[in-house]
């Protein structure tokens, strides 16, 4: 480096003002705190997706062995998760104190060095695994990872430090999470089955979590120090042509030469040129880290086509002499189109990437302001009480929106924002209630978009996670509930912190959504004693359901194949087949005393048969005192009232066995088998489909609707119990009696996705 770009060098790092040894203390703490809430969150989310993803691939595999491991891998996942999070969380935990060293923890190497063992071959894939899955977070965090890194060096006085010696950063996350699949009692197989389905996953989500950091940094005033200009000084800091801290110049916390300074600096690193777009020339593996998925494509495909009818709707928005040449017209209303596309953060192949920056118009967003300040702004007032809105009232309140006074920018972004409230009001698992107050952000939300384009290319965007959280937190509120539940009370009280304080600082977003978070954090943590204590009623009616299923079958078979004495029959269903049932319950089938409970009754079966040879009665009349000891000891709970007419009966019976006489025998019965349940039925395959959490709506007979979550689901598959958001037991049915449901639309799925993302993904399923 030439000594004159060294001294500049210097001389700014001279000139930027250093927090105090207190004030470093206390955000390195902060940001402790919420990537220690943020990575659990988002580890429970990818968890989610890895049990889809084992599944899928052991459905495409044809090796029985890969198959087993991937099911295997997928059993123990669910069963683990709970104290993989825990042992996840406190690794990490070490590792940002201090307590253990950062990164991916080393390879140990066998004792013979020359001769590695098999053992650590697999330790050696489960290590080339991890890092694989490090540099897939580096790669789709690309645009958050470097700032971040950077704060936290400027934090801790270490502008030379390296990324794997970040305790925030990609390897020690990974390697946390490595330290807590390791301590699994499993096979390697299935830890790597493990970790190569999270490096499916595009980064695991961790995006949104560094957007998240440095989103808190930047509110705290901690700006990206700028240390030099890209490819400057030695590599080595785990970033394109960057040193430790170096790499990106400008603030991260500013709206103009933010985006500018991080496009032009990540540009310059990949070797491409100022101009060039984001993700254009990157490597395909790395362009896929920037896709937020197919409703992404859908919506950037479809803006030229959404400019094209703002346009056509509002002829002020084209403006000019060109209005009078139709040809002239089609090619600029492209390339505006494809401007504005660039402007929300899409590269023309539908991908993401980070918006370019524009103008804002701060006449039009101080107009706005004022709206947002009028009370019940976003909502329809009748009688004087505000009902839920059809449609979003943003076409209508937005000035110069119908007349096109306002740029085709400010006309897209206002119209998409209104497209996803016309989604949120048109849905009917949430409340109209809820939907009176989610109807106070449309003003909000706009705004936030128009601060940031990237609102509906992000799915990290603050405003539009938000809107997300307050919409699932909406779906389990039940009218019964009424409007002074902490649930509705919380959800309004954000909504009238977000009008009351957001002016132009998406961190009022941030801020919200953390305590937002925590809020639910403690609502599911009250909820949990009822949860366990409806799980654990349910558990048991499981089992005695069960217990008495295979009593009745054990008992019932034997009926069918041999006729007995109709005294002998009425006993073993009123005494012997609840003592099977409660052998079962105590000791579980399989048990020995379950089994001679059965070897009991095969033989007082035998002793009441014919019995025709001189040395069947013979027999008959040598086991009979013991036969009879055992069915009363096993009786002794029964008073002599119950058993003893039996026994009398039964003594009359083996009398004339002896002499020689047959009672009168019943018939055997015929056993009746249920139907066959068939599997090829859709809502059969639903209910085998549905997973813990999944949440439905419920109508009763007399139309009511309760929304409820899969709480719990019998081992055996036999009982799925449903519980309201704040535990309460809403119903346990039978998987048959579930797919009836489904089948009179009495219960109906609630889909699990974002509904901003579900909105995006419908904008334009219907355009021509």
């Amino acid at each position: 480096m030439p000594d004159c770009d060294r001294s500049l060098i210097n001389k700014k790092r001279m000139t930027t003002p250093t927090p105090s040894v207190e004030r470093q203390k206390t955000l390195i703490a902060g940001c402790r705190d919420l990537m220690l809430h943020r990575t659990r969150l988002q580890l429970a989310s990818a968890m989610d997706r890895l049990a889809e993803v084992l599944l899928d691939s052991a459905s495409k595999s044809f090796e029985p062995k890969v198959v087993g491991t991937l099911m295997e891998a997928r059993g123990l996942l669910q069963s683990e998760r709970a104290a993989i999070t825990e042992s996840f969380s406190e690794a990490l935990a070490l590792r940002i104190d201090g307590k253990r060293v950062p990164g991916i923890p080393e390879r140990k190497e066998s004792a013979a060095a020359s001769e590695l063992s098999l053992q650590s071959d697999e330790v050696l894939d489960e290590h080339v695994a991890a890092r694989g899955l490090s540099r897939s977070i580096e790669s789709a965090c690309l645009a958050d990872v470097p700032p971040f890194h950077q704060r936290v060096a400027f934090l801790r006085n270490e502008p030379t430090l390296k990324l794997g010696e970040n305790p925030f950063a990609p390897p020690s996350v990974v390697g946390s999470l490595l330290d807590a699949l390791m301590e699994v009692d499993t096979t390697a197989d299935v830890r790597l089955a493990w970790l190569r389905g999270f490096s499916t996953m595009g980064g695991l989500g961790f995006r949104d979590v560094y957007a998240d950091l440095n989103r808190f940094l930047a509110d705290a005033g901690v700006a990206v120090p700028a240390l030099r200009t890209p490819g400057a000084g030695a590599p080595g800091a785990g970033f394109p042509g960057g040193g430790a801290a170096g790499g990106y110049v400008g603030d991260t916390s500013g709206a103009g030469s933010t985006m500018e300074g991080i496009t032009a600096a990540m540009n310059a690193a990949m070797g491409m040129s100022h101009g060039a777009s984001m993700g254009q020339g990157y490597p395909q593996q790395m362009q896929q880290g920037f896709a937020d998925g197919q409703p992404m494509q859908a919506l950037a495909n479809n803006l030229v086509s959404l400019v094209s009818r703002l346009q056509h709707m509002v002829p002020g928005l084209a403006g000019g002499p060109s209005a009078a040449d139709p040809s002239l017209m089609a090619m600029l209303r492209e390339k505006e189109a494809l401007q504005v596309s660039a402007a929300l953060g899409f590269s023309p192949s539908g991908g993401y990437r980070p918006a370019l920056v524009q103008a804002i118009d701060h006449s039009l967003l101080a107009s706005l302001s004022e709206l947002q300040a009028m009370p019940n702004m976003g909502t329809v007032q009748f009688a004087g009480a505000p009902v839920a809105p059809s449609s979003s009232v943003l076409r209508s309140v937005v000035p110069g929106y119908t007349s096109g006074d306002i740029s085709v920018l400010d006309a897209t972004t206002t119209e998409l924002v209104a497209m996803v409230f016309d989604f949120v009001f048109a849905r009917h698992e949430l409340r109209d209630e809820i939907k009176v107050v989610l109807g106070r952000l449309q003003i909000p939300m706009l705004k936030a978009a128009m601060v940031d384009r990237g609102f509906f290319s992000r799915k990290n965007h603050p405003a539009r996670q938000l809107l997300n959280r307050l919409s699932d937190l909406g779906i389990g509120w039940n009218v019964g509930d009424g409007i002074e539940d902490s649930t509705f009370q919380k959800i309004k009280s954000v909504v009238e912190q977000i009008n009351r304080d957001f002016t132009d600082d998406l961190g009022v977003f941030t801020g919200a959504l953390v305590e937002l978070e925590q809020f639910i954090s403690e609502i599911e943590l009250d909820a949990a004693p009822a949860i366990e204590a409806e799980t654990a009623e349910a558990e048991s009616a499981d089992r005695h359901l069960a217990a008495m299923q295979t009593a009745k079958q054990a008992v019932e078979s034997r009926f069918a194949q041999q006729p007995l004495p109709e005294p002998i029959r009425e006993f073993i269903e009123v005494a012997w087949q609840p003592h099977l049932q409660d052998t079962l319950l105590d000791e579980g089938p399989g048990s020995p005393k379950f089994d001679e409970a059965v070897s009991a009754l095969d033989e007082l079966i035998w002793s009441v048969t014919p019995k025709q040879e001189p040395e069947e009665r013979a027999n008959l009349r040598k086991r009979v005192p013991a036969l009879v000891k055992r069915l009363r000891s096993s009786l002794k709970t029964l008073s002599d009232e119950t058993v003893n007419p039996f026994f009398d009966r039964l003594f009359e019976v083996h009398t004339g066995l002896l002499k020689g006489a047959e009672p009168e025998y019943a018939e055997a019965i015929e056993i009746i088998e249920p139907d066959p349940i068939d599997e090829s039925d859709p809502f059969t395959q639903l209910v085998r489909q549905m997973e813990r959490n999944q949440w439905i709506e419920m109508s009763s007979d007399k139309g009511e609707l309760t929304y409820a979550k899969l709480a719990w689901m019998s081992p055996q598959g036999t009982t799925y119990l449903f519980t309201t958001r704040h535990g309460r037991k809403a119903a346990s049915l039978s998987p048959i009696e579930l797919a009836e449901w489904f089948r009179t639309d009495r219960a109906r799925l609630i889909e699990a996705e974002p509904i901003v993302d579900r909105a995006l993904a419908g904008m334009f399923q219907n355009a021509a």
